[in-house]
């Protein structure tokens, strides 16, 4: 299976082949758009989130209330960035 940036790496340079040096319009703008992403750094997590539903003796002062199943989640410093939408 290829990674994202396998993905992005390939789909750039199909847009530089294929452009041959002509990169007006949204040939310009999607190759940008490849090469930022290709560029931005990789949020890595700083913690994880451990649930499990089990309510015997524990520490009642951190009592979990909220809708995620069971399970470990990745712990991050802040949400990932979204991409910015082009208003036309």
């Amino acid at each position: 299976m290829t990674s994202k940036d396998e993905a992005l790496k390939l789909a750039l340079e199909a847009l530089l082949i294929n452009c041959g040096g002509n990169t007006e319009g949204i040939g310009k703008e999607a190759i940008a758009t490849c090469e930022q992403a290709l560029a931005a750094p990789v949020q890595e997590p700083v913690g994880s989130l451990n649930i499990t539903s089990y309510k015997g003796l524990g520490n009642y002062d951190f009592d979990y209330v909220g809708q995620l199943p069971d399970g470990t989640y990745s712990v991050y410093t802040t949400p990932p960035a979204a991409a910015k939408e082009k208003n036309t």
